[in-house]
């Protein structure tokens, strides 16, 4: 079985806890994808996907409100885990981004937060969270090699 590492909440779910001690005794693979493919991939998910089930919900001018405001409040409520310089500085450029898709209808300026939040936050994270349990790695490549490796297992 392949799961994704996950911490035992995710969002306002949880996983039983027994299952979670479970989990974090197996075997991990690491799958190392480049910036900026994980920007585009996330990106991807939190803008254009988020913003077109927004507009299916309140229609065009609404959603994409609604859809500013729900990721506005969402960075509003990590400042603590950002601190304040790099809570400011996402918020800034998430509104730039914002306003230039207002004026332009283009939505690849929200790459720069997305970019800015994987490398100065999640990285970070997930390296020290990696370290700790790297006695548990088996393997460790890009998407082919870890396709590879996981047939391999079979």
């Amino acid at each position: 079985m392949i799961i994704e590492d996950e911490s035992r909440n995710i969002g306002r779910s949880y996983i039983p806890r027994e299952l979670f001690e479970f989990l974090k005794k197996g075997q991990i693979v690491v799958l190392e994808v480049p910036l900026e493919e994980r920007t585009r991939l996330t990106a991807d998910e939190y803008v254009s996907e988020s913003q077109a089930k927004y507009i299916q919900v309140f229609g065009e001018t609404q959603g994409i409100q609604a859809w500013h405001d729900a990721i506005s409040g969402s960075i509003h409520k990590v400042k603590k885990r950002l601190g304040g310089e790099l809570h400011q500085r996402t918020a800034e450029i998430f509104e730039k981004a914002y306003r230039h898709q207002m004026d332009t209808g283009e939505l690849m300026a929200h790459d720069a937060w997305v970019e800015l939040l994987l490398k100065e936050y999640y990285d970070p994270m997930y390296g020290f969270q990696i370290e700790q349990k790297n006695d548990q790695i088996v393997f460790k490549g890009n998407w082919d090699e870890v396709l590879a490796f996981l047939k391999s297992l079979n």
